[in-house]
């Protein structure tokens, strides 16, 4: 194996374990602080067009954000989409000019129920281990929201690692009883340059 090779490999293992530990610490925030990141466009459609307001001449401004946000161990993704109609397209754009845009939110989290959002608790449904997808409509807002805790993102991460590590520290083991790194092998009296009868790893 290159040394380049090597090199890669051991950058990339070092990257994922800063991944896992930076997981956990969200994990560990998202009890006390919930983080919510969001983008949303606009985009104005005229009377008529298909979409759009026809009764009277409005025009509808169609907002969509786009969001990601961490709750109570959970990774919450959502699209929300919100209609709004005005006479004219100059006095809508005005109206959510301020809205577009990336934005950050952090809240502080409590214990209470009615604090939490609204589509954690009353859209009245159960997911296993916390993993679902919810479509839900209040206010006007249509929603569309996937559930993933975090446990699982850091399990996914974290189960290659996992086996990575225990295969290397049993080559390790096996080269310094004198085996084959793959197969067990016992190489006692071989030559450190022959492969491996059995399995043939040089």
């Amino acid at each position: 194996m290159s040394r380049l090779v090597r090199h890669l490999q051991s950058a990339c293992t070092l990257l994922a374990w800063v991944g896992l530990l930076l997981l956990i610490g969200l994990w560990g925030r998202s009890y006390f602080v919930w983080d919510r990141f969001s983008h949303a466009t606009g985009e104005l459609i005229a009377p008529g067009s298909p979409g759009g307001e026809s009764v009277g001449g409005w025009w509808t401004h169609r907002l969509v954000t786009r969001w990601v946000m961490t709750q109570r161990g959970t990774v919450l993704m959502g699209v929300d989409r919100y209609d709004s109609l005005a006479p004219g397209a100059d006095e809508l754009s005005t109206q959510w000019a301020p809205s577009m845009g990336w934005s950050r939110e952090a809240i502080a989290a409590t214990g209470q129920s009615s604090n939490r959002p609204w589509w954690r608790w009353e859209a009245g449904e159960r997911y296993v281990a916390d993993v679902g997808f919810i479509s839900a409509s209040r206010q006007g807002v249509e929603s569309r929201i996937v559930l993933v805790p975090l446990w699982l993102i850091a399990a996914v991460v974290g189960a290659p690692m996992l086996l990575g590590w225990a295969r290397r520290r049993r080559a390790r083991r096996r080269e310094a009883g004198g085996r084959c790194v793959k197969c067990g092998y016992d190489r006692r009296g071989l030559g450190k340059t022959m492969a491996c009868p059995e399995c043939g790893t040089p």
